[in-house]
């Protein structure tokens, strides 16, 4: 009976927090007048330049086009891409709202991950400490800890954020009981969530499992090596069954990312000035790459008490100091922050890894409210003010905008109500416990709604913010235009795209792409083909005759009105702000031809310019190497009359019809394209470098289907996971009637 009362005594109080987390959502937002309380748009950064049409793209393609999908880029491999950007249970809820009302869900979808962060600290919490109220309040204080209030918009890497606090009670379970299923099962989920930030976790696991066993638990030598043991087996099982997902998406970042030479070098030294460290430790960020170490004022008390306090055991206390001072560090110093940052610095949005932090600092001040009383407040207090006095030196020192006066006096409201409740704390210890976790709870809200809005303001200057409502207008003129077109196997381009992967987000083979796992050969081909090089991309950044013909541009999406001769009006969007042109010149993406041996030539028209000779027999360039269209109109035709018919098409699995010596088609050459022609076995060849071909002889119906490299071997080892864990559990259950027996 006591059970259920306490049992429905949490459930309530996880309800109230849940209606809290909301409320504090929606004040951030509002502070910052972003959608839906204002005329900015939520989708900003690269939430808006990348993630919101990856959400897209996850929901609504096909299962075979989550393994291969020529909406991404040029046609390329999309599991390792999904397992970065957008395996996310929360992204289902885009199923509920139409394409178009993709930022509403968006909202919907942040709102419900911050509950998801607050709840995971909440229950963390609540396996320790008995206040339940208390509990709420830091899993408050965590949901809106700067990092996540911040970087919202890194929606890719909430999950992982969100799972931290329940991997290390998982961590504590194994340790205690030896229970591994609940371990197993988070890391797995946080593995093909997001792998990278998952490897940060896997490593603070790591430093945490250490601590935990030699400073809380106390355990000898040898039971440290089994509790060692069942961290192995649980971490191998969770990698080995998400390696479907996981080798798949290294390989692609060594033939992309990885060998680009866009990775810069690890930095030596200090991160950053010490006025900005120690700022920051005060203020709780810092506008530029900001450690963003305390959560609030109030964290600096508690975890001085928990210090200074004698509840803890001294060796306990010293190796929460060491761990705490460590991970502090670790945002300090330049080879540090290179490890846990997968040994490269990244590009933008350092110091990613402060999540870490900010779940080490709430916990700490956690265990110090539990032990606060007169005697500690007496002894921590002389050490908070220090603290408190260095900072307030260094925020002033450190005075940067004048927007940050709303931060900085906010701040110091913060504390001087954390001060008053401190000196009430010497008389009313358990009085001030609550006075405390609402402090900790409103300021956590209020400054990072201050923070968010000045963030947004400096941001907005580099990075301007579209008006809400924005990718709605783009979405509904986009398929306006479209949706006369014919259908078919061809690709669309856009020369005025709002961004770059609006082919994913649109649902149409486009040309365009940008994300981390980019293709390599993608951008080398782009460039060959007369495009500049390119940044974590392929961009369609202009029409050009010969590479739109090549390239089987069918039609070009474009709010110009000065086109190349070889477009004509198809229709217009309602008010005219997107046109659908179609290219009269454009060669299939598949056909046939009497070669595939098409010399390499590093001047690219010339490149173009020979291989239709060698098919046609019409040279296409001038004297002056401009374009004969007359010529290019002749070699377009004798092409599309050998055009091969595309009977199926579905991202990985494609079946074609086609008569000749060879196929030839402009689809990226890929060694993971299986290939059968009429029946049997067939080995794909290069067509100009790049595209693949594959010889038929004949009449012949090709089948094709790709399998990302690594994929098969990834499902093995997850078989022999499932195996394993299944023998554990049977020896496990066998070995507990058997004792239950002898007894």
């Amino acid at each position: 009976m006591i059970i259920n009362q306490r049992r429905k005594q949490r459930l309530k109080v996880s309800l109230l927090l849940c209606v809290a987390v909301i409320t504090g959502f929606c004040i951030m937002l509002h502070h910052s007048r972003m959608y839906p309380f204002g005329p900015d748009s939520i989708m900003r950064i690269d939430l808006d330049t990348q993630y919101a049409d990856f959400v897209q793209f996850f929901v609504r393609s096909s299962l075979w086009e989550k393994l291969y999908s020529f909406q991404k880029g040029f046609g390329g491999p999309t599991l390792g891409f999904i397992s970065y950007y957008a395996i996310s249970p929360f992204n289902l809820i885009a199923l509920l709202f139409r394409p178009e009302n993709l930022e509403t869900a968006i909202f919907v979808i942040l709102m419900v991950k911050f509950v998801f962060m607050a709840q995971s600290m909440y229950v963390y919490l609540c396996s320790h400490y008995e206040n339940l109220y208390a509990n709420a309040a830091w899993g408050m204080a965590y949901a809106f800890f700067p990092v996540f209030a911040r970087w919202y918009y890194h929606i890719i890497w909430l999950d992982c954020f969100a799972l931290l606090p329940l991997l290390i009670l998982a961590t504590e379970r194994v340790m205690h009981t030896g229970k591994k299923g609940l371990f197993i099962a988070l890391y797995f989920y946080s593995l093909i969530s997001n792998y990278y930030i998952s490897v940060m976790s896997g490593m603070f696991i790591l430093l945490y499992f250490v601590y935990y066993a030699m400073a809380v638990m106390e355990v000898d030598l040898k039971t440290m090596v089994k509790k060692t043991i069942d961290m192995a087996y649980s971490t191998l099982t969770a990698v080995m069954l998400a390696s479907p997902v996981l080798i798949p998406s290294f390989i692609q970042l060594t033939e992309g990312k990885l060998t680009d030479g866009t990775i810069t070098t690890a930095t030596s030294g200090r991160m950053f000035e010490p006025v900005y460290f120690i700022s920051s430790f005060f203020e709780g960020m810092y506008i530029y790459n900001v450690p963003q170490i305390a959560g609030c004022v109030c964290s600096i008390f508690l975890i001085m008490n928990f210090f200074s306090g004698r509840k803890t055991s001294l060796k306990h206390r010293l190796a929460a100091a060491v761990f705490l001072a460590f991970m502090i560090y670790s945002l300090y110093d330049g080879i540090l922050h290179y490890v846990w940052h997968g040994f490269s610095n990244p590009i933008a949005f350092y110091y990613r890894h402060n999540y870490l932090v900010a779940f080490l600092v709430l916990a700490l001040s956690r265990r110090g409210l539990e032990q606060l009383n007169t005697d500690a407040i007496l002894r921590s207090v002389p050490a908070s003010l220090a603290v408190y006095m260095l900072c307030f030196v260094a925020v002033k020192k450190d005075y940067r905008l004048p927007a940050d006066r709303t931060a900085l006096i906010l701040t110091l409201v913060s504390v001087i109500i954390c001060t008053a409740v401190i000196c009430f704390a010497v008389i009313k210890p358990t009085v001030a416990k609550y006075c405390l976790c609402a402090v900790m709870a409103v300021t956590a809200v209020i400054n990072r709604a201050a923070y968010s809005a000045t963030d947004k303001m400096v941001y907005d200057s580099v990075y301007p913010t579209d008006t809400a409502g924005n990718y709605k207008e783009n979405y509904i003129r986009v398929q306006t235009a479209l949706e006369k077109t014919d259908t078919g196997f061809y690709r669309i381009a856009d020369i005025d795209a709002r961004d770059y992967n609006q082919p994913m987000g649109n649902h149409y083979y486009g040309t365009n792409h940008y994300s981390s796992t980019f293709d390599r050969n993608q951008k080398e081909m782009f460039v060959h083909f007369g495009y500049g090089d390119t940044f974590y991309s392929t961009i369609y950044s202009h029409s050009n005759p010969l590479t739109d013909s090549l390239f089987g541009v069918k039609y070009l999406l474009s709010d110009s009105t000065q086109l190349p001769a070889q477009y004509t009006l198809v229709s217009q969007s309602e008010n005219g702000s997107r046109s659908l042109y179609t290219n009269s010149y454009r060669l299939p993406v598949a056909f046939t031809g009497v070669t595939n041996n098409v010399e390499y030539i590093d001047y690219w028209p010339q490149h173009v310019a020979d291989m239709l000779y060698r098919l046609t027999g019409h040279y296409v360039l001038n004297n002056d190497y401009s374009t004969d269209f007359i010529a290019l109109k002749k070699a377009s035709e004798a092409i599309n009359s050998d055009a091969a018919e595309v009977l199926y098409e579905n991202g990985s699995i494609m079946k074609i019809k086609a008569e000749g010596q060879y196929l030839l088609t402009t689809i990226m050459y890929d060694e993971n394209w299986h290939i059968w022609v009429n029946g049997e076995k067939a080995e794909a060849e290069r067509f100009m470098e790049y595209f693949l071909s594959v010889p038929i002889d004949g009449p012949a119906e090709i089948t094709m289907i790709y399998t990302p490299q690594g994929f098969m071997g990834g499902i093995a080892l997850a078989v022999i996971a499932m195996v394993l864990l299944a023998a554990n559990i049977y020896t496990k259950k066998k070995r507990n009637r058997y004792e239950q027996s002898e007894t």
